[in-house]
C-alpha cells in the first residue's frame, strides 16, 4: 500500500499509477515515485521535466499564491487556501467573502472549490463571477466585505493560477501583512471555527463598477489605443464604455500574429513595451499600453512608440483629474500592495505610482485600477489636440519650473 504525502488514508498501486500518469503535484515529493510500473517512457519523460522544476507546489509570493493549474496549484489547493483564509477574519459575526475569477475554462472549478472552503469555514460568500483586480477590490468596498478572493491570471501565461486577497473594506493583503497571517494559519492547520454552513449567493457587480466610469467617456477624441493584456474582463469593460464615443480599441489578444504584418508576437512578459511601441507606430495609434491579467500593473507607450516613465504619466493624469498637487506622485518606496495602500491613506495622496508598475487612484476607494487609468488617460489627451509625448512633457512643465 502507499500512503501520499500530507495524506492520512493509504492507496493502492493501481491509483499510485493512476496519479502518477495524471502528474498529481504529490507525486514529487513521494518516496514511491520510482516505481513508475507501465508508465509509457514518454510520460516519464514529461515527469521528469515537471519535477525539475524548483518552484513546484503551491507558492506564496508578496502578492499572494501561485502555480500552474494541476501541476502546482490544484483544486484541494484552493479549497485549502480559502479556508485557510477565512480563519484570519474577524469572528463578531458571520464574515462575508466576495469571489471572483477570470474567464479561463479551468477558473469556475476552482471558485466552486474556494466557495466550498469558505463555506465550510462559516462565510457567507458571494460569487461575483468574472471580474479584474480593480473590480473586485471595488466591490470588496461597496459591499463592505470582510474579505475577497480573486483567481485570476498575473502572469498571462494560459494555466498559472494567481490568487489575490483582501481584507475588510478592500485593503489588498501582502507579505508582510495580512498575507503573512494566512501562511501561519496554513502552517498551524484549519479549525473549523463553527459547526455553520455559510450561505452562497451569486451577483453582478460589473454594471455598477462601470457606473464609476462612464462620466469619462463623454466628447473624447477619436483616439487609437493599442491594448497588450490577458484581462478580458478590463477588454470588455472598456469596449463597452466607449460604445458612445468614437475611441478604437485595438487588443493585441484579439488578432493572431500573422494578422499584425511586419510585427513579431508580443512576448509573454512584463517587460514588452518595445514590441508594443512598433505596434503602436504600425497602427499609427496615440498610445498603447500592457497591462497585466488581473487589470492592476501597467507599462505605458506613446505614439512614437516610446516608453513613459511611471511619474510622467501620473502628472499627467492629475491633470485629467484636476488635482492641484500630487502627494506622492513619484514612485513610493513600499513595494507591496499594502504598504502602498497603507502610504496612501496616511500621506492622503489622490493619484501614486509604486514599484511593481501600478498606478494607483483614491476614489472611490483606494486601488490600482488599469481600466481606471485607461479612462483617466483619454480624458487627459482629449483637453487638447496635442499627441501624447507633447502632453506628457507640458504635464511635467510646472514641477521642472518649481524646481
Amino acid at each position: 500500500m502507499y500512503t501520499c504525502p500530507g495524506e492520512a488514508y493509504p492507496i493502492d498501486r493501481a491509483v499510485h499509477l493512476g496519479r502518477m500518469a495524471a502528474f498529481y503535484a504529490k507525486c514529487r515529493e513521494c518516496p514511491h515515485r520510482t516505481d513508475t510500473g507501465t508508465l509509457p517512457p514518454e510520460t516519464l519523460d514529461q515527469l521528469a521535466a515537471v519535477w525539475k522544476q524548483s518552484d513546484f507546489g503551491v507558492r506564496f509570493t508578496a502578492e499572494g499564491v501561485t502555480g500552474i493549474y494541476r501541476h502546482q496549484l490544484t483544486v484541494a489547493d484552493v479549497r485549502q487556501l480559502a479556508a485557510a483564509f477565512a480563519e484570519t477574519l474577524p469572528r463578531n459575526a458571520m464574515p462575508t467573502v466576495l469571489l471572483a475569477g477570470d474567464d479561463r475554462p479551468f477558473v469556475p472549478s476552482l471558485i466552486a472549490a474556494a466557495a466550498e472552503g469558505l463555506r465550510w469555514a462559516g462565510c457567507r460568500v458571494i460569487d461575483v463571477g468574472i471580474s479584474s483586480a480593480g473590480c473586485t477590490a471595488w466591490a470588496a468596498a461597496e459591499l463592505q466585505a470582510q474579505g475577497a478572493i480573486l483567481i485570476g491570471n498575473p502572469s498571462d501565461e494560459p494555466r498559472t493560477i494567481g490568487l489575490k486577497f483582501w481584507g475588510a473594506g478592500g485593503v489588498p493583503l501582502s507579505d508582510p501583512g495580512g498575507l503573512t497571517r494566512l501562511r501561519k494559519a496554513l502552517v498551524l492547520g484549519i479549525n473549523r471555527p463553527t459547526r455553520s454552513y455559510g450561505p452562497l449567493e451569486r451577483r453582478t457587480i460589473e454594471p455598477d463598477y462601470l457606473a464609476t466610469l462612464a462620466d469619462r467617456f463623454y466628447a473624447l477624441r477619436p483616439l487609437r489605443v493599442v491594448l497588450d493584456t490577458g484581462c478580458r474582463s478590463l477588454v470588455r469593460g472598456l469596449r463597452q464604455l466607449s460604445g458612445r464615443v468614437a475611441c478604437e480599441i485595438y487588443c493585441v489578444q484579439d488578432h493572431p500574429p500573422a494578422a499584425i504584418a511586419h510585427s513579431p508576437p508580443l512576448p509573454r512578459s512584463a517587460g514588452r513595451t518595445g514590441a508594443l511601441g512598433r505596434l503602436v507606430h504600425q497602427r499609427h495609434a496615440h498610445f498603447g499600453l500592457w497591462i497585466d491579467g488581473d487589470g492592476e500593473a501597467c507599462q505605458a507607450v506613446d505614439e512614437r512608440g516610446q516608453p513613459v516613465a511611471p511619474e510622467a504619466l501620473v502628472a499627467l493624469l492629475a491633470e485629467a483629474l484636476e488635482v492641484v498637487q500630487v502627494t506622492g506622485a513619484e514612485i513610493v518606496a513600499p513595494a507591496t500592495r499594502e504598504a502602498v495602500h497603507a502610504a496612501m491613506l496616511r500621506e492622503r495622496s489622490t493619484l501614486l505610482a509604486d514599484t511593481g508598475s501600478r498606478i494607483w487612484f483614491a476614489e472611490p476607494h483606494p486601488a490600482p485600477d488599469a481600466l481606471r487609468l485607461v479612462a483617466t488617460l483619454l480624458t487627459a489627451l482629449s483637453r487638447s489636440d496635442r499627441p501624447m509625448s507633447e502632453a506628457l512633457a507640458a504635464s511635467l512643465e510646472p514641477a521642472a519650473s518649481s524646481e
